[in-house]
């Protein structure tokens, strides 16, 4: 039966009462903005900085609070009961309230989930929330008290709840439920429940507590229904829905995702989502996001990990968030992984990965409490890795003699060895631990895995480390530095893992994942996470990393969202052992048949599509003069045949300027060798640039006029320009632009994949994807 059905016809159940019992009743629906309280027909408008707005509920629309900026301020009626009274709220929590954004509160801080409590005057009722989940009833007493309840367990995140508080006077009790289930109760001292005219705040308390722009003390998640009764009824006769232990466990999840139609305002307007959000770049719905980890491949789809603030875009008390993708440009929500609920874990589940051990998903991270960092396992529950459970600490803490830093956790495999390395620093300079499994048990002896020269070179700690197996006895390790000479910025290299599991590099020595100079300071793509072939369908290996959008914080409270991650990049090392990248070539499905060609002698420039989601593949032979791009009509992508100097210019640009201090608009690096080709990915506010399919760079930049859309190839010297640009669409997947048609065998003479670059056979018939382009194999 559903909920709203229930309101109407709860004289099935209390006859007696039916007719007058209920005096207020919030479906949190919305129009225009506000939300209705059904008894008086009065509307509140709701507070928020981007428009609010409602999901599926139970039954019905839920209004979606984010955490940070948005709550109801309504009203009570006058004719509530001072002798008995029950109050309803139908919810689901994403996270718990932030309360404090530096520590973890080991007193639990509150804030209402619904209230009209005037502490002063000692009138109201307020049903709390803590930063820590803790439950709470307060009310005024007509014996000038502020009486309270306290709940014995804590609200449950990510699914539908009932919070159900009865006012009793003919019984002395106060009584608080959870799900039908009685979590606390107390007496009233047979005092009348003392009403007042205060505002009802829904999703806050009457307080404002901030931290800079954002609200720290309000709701994240939920509220579907809020209803009260002058009436002390049961929870089964408020609802029988909630029976005790909570609805049945296949009640949908509840959906926290941000549509895109929320960001359609946010300037620079013109596009679905605003003009800066990407679109088919991995990210979540909105909040804040940090470093990815644990991509992996488990039932049909790619999953990707990563620091979660779902209170709002900025950085505190982190979860593990999770998206995930059948295709890696079409990516969804997925409910948070792992929440902080130990002691040990209680400031933060930081990043660590996701490994598989004799066929069971695990996850590593760094569980962080105010006073040391520990590396805790989990286990997924399924293949979906929608839950993780049985979270057990296997690593107690940095060994002896290491930087105070120990954080990141790695595992894998290596001749027949199982390993984890986790980021630390040592004498001053980055290093990884080296911890093996002897005997069930993780080692934690101080051993090193490898580490760096200087603090000057390659920083004082590392994060992120990554080892990824490139094939040949090779392996490709990744970490991101900080405190280098040049500020923060990925660093690679290519060696062999000893028989004690040590790494030794090769030759080449350290090498940068992004092209030339143009990742310092904590620009570009950092702390990737690598997706091996050999542990999914694609015949490569894969890259993603984040791209920080490095806005003031009022810029990031004003959008609703902060950071995305660059597009999947296929990792290999050639023979000379050098860092190849190349776009992933299942990107190929997103083309629609909005396609420009240019295959001439060019001396002068040619329009290509506009827009946004666009992909520019240009080959070039260039003798003399510049060549290149120019992007949204005001930057420039540069290449000087005299130089080889490669360089994007975005002083040109009307923008947000997030590179003042460091770039000031120009990105120029030398490319090795003669231009041949550029390959750009243009999504909103992120351009990811390719350059003889070796190189690579990902570059955020903020267009304010929103008129700026415009794309072009040009040269100032007659060269050889061949361009494809086509307008790129992630709901794209049948597309058959640029096809060959191929009677037998293999196109290319290379492994053969679909559209979402899971590896085929050659008997595969019809669309299907090698060297990144698309044929209709028959």
């Amino acid at each position: 039966m559903k909920l709203k059905t229930l309101f109407a016809s709860i004289s099935l159940l209390v006859p007696a009462l039916a007719a007058t019992a209920q005096v207020a009743h919030f479906d949190m629906s919305l129009s225009d903005g506000k939300t209705t309280e059904a008894v008086s027909g009065n509307s509140y408008a709701v507070a928020s900085q981007l428009p609010a707005f409602t999901v599926g509920g139970l039954d019905g629309q839920a209004l979606r609070f984010d955490g940070y900026s948005n709550y109801v301020r309504a009203a009570l009626p006058a004719t509530l009961s001072t002798d008995a009274l029950t109050i309803s709220v139908t919810l689901a929590a994403e996270t718990y309230p932030m309360m404090q954004v530096d520590v973890a509160e080991a007193t639990p801080t509150y804030t209402a989930i619904c209230s009209n409590l005037d502490e002063t005057a000692k009138q109201g009722i307020a049903l709390e929330l803590s930063s820590q989940g803790d439950l709470r009833l307060r009310y005024g007493s007509a014996s000038n008290f502020v009486l309270k309840v306290d709940g014995n367990r804590k609200l449950p995140r990510g699914r539908w709840c009932r919070l159900v508080a009865v006012l009793d006077k003919a019984q002395n009790a106060a009584t608080l439920y959870l799900d039908g289930e009685q979590i606390g109760s107390g007496r009233m001292s047979r005092a009348a429940i003392a009403h007042g005219t205060a505002p009802f705040f829904i999703g806050k308390d009457a307080a404002e507590t901030k931290s800079g722009p954002f609200l720290v003390n309000t709701f994240c998640g939920l509220i579907d229904d809020i209803a009260l009764y002058n009436a002390a009824l049961s929870p089964a006769a408020s609802d029988p829905q909630f029976a005790v232990g909570g609805l049945p466990a296949d009640t949908p999840r509840p959906d926290f995702a941000y549509p895109l139609s929320r960001y359609t305002n946010v300037a620079p307007s013109g596009a679905e989502g605003g003009a800066w959000r990407p679109q088919y770049h991995a990210m979540p719905s909105g909040s804040w996001t940090n470093e990815t980890h644990g991509m992996t491949y488990s039932d049909g789809r790619y999953h990707l990990f990563f620091q979660k603030n779902a209170n709002g875009p900025y950085m505190s008390r982190l979860h593990w968030g999770h998206i995930s993708s059948a295709n890696l440009y079409d990516w969804r929500d997925e409910p948070i992984a792992v929440y902080p609920a130990e002691s040990f874990d209680l400031k933060g589940c930081w990043s660590g990965c996701v490994y598989e051990d004799a066929g069971t998903p695990y996850l590593l991270y760094t569980a962080v409490d105010n006073a040391k960092a520990r590396i805790v396992r989990a286990k997924a529950a399924d293949a979906t890795l929608a839950d993780w459970t049985d979270k057990q600490v296997i690593i107690d803490g940095r060994p002896a003699g290491l930087s105070d830093d120990f954080r990141d956790p790695y595992y894998f495999e290596a001749n027949g060895n199982k390993y984890i390395i986790v980021g630390t620093g040592k004498n001053g300079v980055g290093a990884c631990t080296l911890h093996r499994l002897q005997n069930g048990a993780w080692t934690n002896d101080g051993s090193i895995f490898f580490r760096g020269a200087t603090a000057n070179q390659h920083g004082t700690f590392w994060e992120m480390p990554n080892v990824t197996p490139m094939g040949d006895g090779k392996w490709l390790f990744t970490c991101t530095p900080l405190g280098t000479g040049v500020g923060v910025r990925t660093l690679c290299w290519v060696g062999t893992i000893g028989s004690d599991g040590t790494f030794q590099p090769d030759a080449n020595g350290v090498q940068y994942l992004e092209m030339g100079g143009i990742s310092r300071d904590g620009y570009g793509l950092l702390s990737p996470t690598i997706l091996s072939a050999h542990r999914s369908p694609l015949a490569s290996h894969l890259l993603i990393g984040i791209v920080p959008d490095k806005l003031p914080t009022q810029q990031n409270y004003e959008m609703g969202w902060a950071h995305n991650y660059s597009l999947p990049r296929e990792l290999s090392i050639d023979a000379a052992g050098l860092l190849v990248q190349k776009p992933y070539s299942g990107l190929t499905a997103m083309r629609s048949a909005e396609t420009v060609s240019v295959d001439e002698e060019l001396s002068g420039s040619k329009a290509l599509v506009s827009g946004r989601q666009v992909e520019l593949l240009g080959e070039f032979t260039p003798t003399s003069g510049t060549c290149g791009f120019r992007l949204l009509r005001d930057a420039v992508l540069t290449y000087d045949a005299a130089t080889r100097q490669l360089t994007l210019d975005l002083t040109g640009m009307q923008r947000v300027v997030n590179d003042g201090g460091s770039y000031k608009g120009i990105y120029s690096a030398t490319v090795p060798e003669p231009l041949r080709k550029l390959h750009v990915f243009l999504d909103g506010s992120i351009a990811d640039i390719f350059v003889n399919d070796r190189w690579a760079f990902s570059v955020r930049l903020f267009p304010t006029d929103a008129s700026a859309v415009t794309n072009k190839v040009f040269a100032t010297a007659p060269t050889a320009v061949k361009v494809q640009a086509w307008r790129l669409d992630a709901s794209q997947t049948t597309g058959i632009m640029e096809t060959k048609i191929v009677n037998s065998g293999n196109p290319a003479a290379v492994p053969l994949c679909d559209l979402q670059g899971r590896r085929v056979g050659s008997n595969h018939r019809g669309l299907c994807v090698a060297k990144g382009r698309k044929f209709v194999h028959r």
